[in-house]
Formats: C-alpha cells, sequence, structure tokens
C-alpha cells in the first residue's frame, strides 16, 4: 500500500464523522481567512507594514486551535450520548467566532477604504449597536474596558 492510500484511508473515517460540523467549520475557517487577509491589507495598505512571519504564524494557529476546540466539543458531546447538545454547542462557538472576526474584517475595511459610508455603517451595527441584543456580551466588553 503506497502512502497516499494510507492517508487517504486514515482521514476518511475520521472526516466521516466529523461532516455533522462540517459547514460550520467551512463557514468559519473562511472566515478566518478573509479576516487575514484584509488585516494583511489593512497593514500594507493602512499601516505600511510588510507581511509579518509572526503574525500569519498566530493567526494560523488561532485557527487550528478553533477547528480543534470545535472537533473535541462534538467529539466529547457526542461521546455523552448528547449529539444535537454537541451541535448546538459547536454552532454557537462558531457563531461567536463569526461574530467577532466579522466585526474585525469590517474594521479592516473600514481602514482600507475610509470613505465607503457602508463599510463604516456595518462595523458600527456589528460593534456598537449589535451587542445590545445578544446576551451576556455588552456585559462581558464593559468588564474587558475596565
Amino acid at each position: 500500500m503506497d502512502i497516499k492510500n494510507f492517508i487517504v484511508c486514515s482521514f476518511a473515517p475520521i472526516a466521516a464523522y466529523f461532516s455533522p460540523i462540517e459547514n460550520i467549520l467551512k463557514a468559519v475557517l473562511l472566515l478566518l481567512a478573509l479576516n487575514f487577509v484584509f488585516g494583511l491589507a489593512a497593514g500594507i495598505l493602512v499601516d505600511r507594514d510588510g507581511f509579518n512571519f509572526k503574525k500569519a504564524f498566530a493567526c494560523f494557529i488561532q485557527v487550528c486551535i478553533f477547528a480543534v476546540i470545535m472537533a473535541c466539543a462534538f467529539y466529547i458531546g457526542d461521546h455523552m450520548g448528547d449529539k444535537d447538545g454537541a451541535l448546538y454547542c459547536v454552532s454557537s462557538f462558531g457563531c461567536v467566532l463569526i461574530y467577532f472576526y466579522s466585526v474585525n474584517i469590517f474594521r479592516n475595511l473600514k481602514l482600507i477604504f475610509p470613505k465607503n459610508r457602508v463599510f463604516a455603517f456595518a462595523h458600527y451595527v456589528l460593534s456598537v449597536e449589535f451587542i445590545t441584543k445578544i446576551q451576556y456580551l455588552e456585559n462581558y466588553l464593559k468588564q474587558e474596558k475596565q
């Protein structure tokens, strides 16, 4: 058996097991990639920074950590006999990631395009108005400022 077949045969069952959270993982990974791209663009165009391997590596590590957390939450919940609860937990964590990274993406877009009112308004709504609708988020952000 060659190495390619071994790798495919090893990872296929793992991918099949985690298929219920596949779409959530794809959405979060896409958003994290967009965050990286727009953060890099803002750094280059606005801050006049070059490509920073340390920041890029930190972003890659964050992606890996978030994916592992989501996979572990699903695995633990599934093995506790509550697959629906596990999916809800992973989905909730995914929504939190989507919210915070969306705010950051729009902040970077606002920096790149300072005269674009759509990006500025979207950033305002997400970062200020939206938090009043999320239970505990407003309190958390107030605590973080102290």
